[in-house]
């Protein structure tokens, strides 16, 4: 992954403080860093249905 969720979040807040920054620029931002977010969490789920799925039967 390119980013981390957090860096990303970062990015979108000095983004939203900086003069002059357009909005649409604060969405693509915002879009990409809930984009990223939603990936990771996906690839945590991922790693966890895996690992129950090769856990053995008690």
């Amino acid at each position: 992954m390119a980013h981390e969720p957090l860096e990303l979040a970062f990015a979108f807040f000095e983004a939203s403080q900086r003069e002059g920054t357009s909005s649409a620029e604060i969405a693509g931002c915002l879009e990409q860093a809930r984009t990223t977010a939603l990936l990771s969490i996906a690839e945590s789920l991922a790693v966890i249905a895996a690992a129950t799925v090769d856990e053995p039967a008690h």
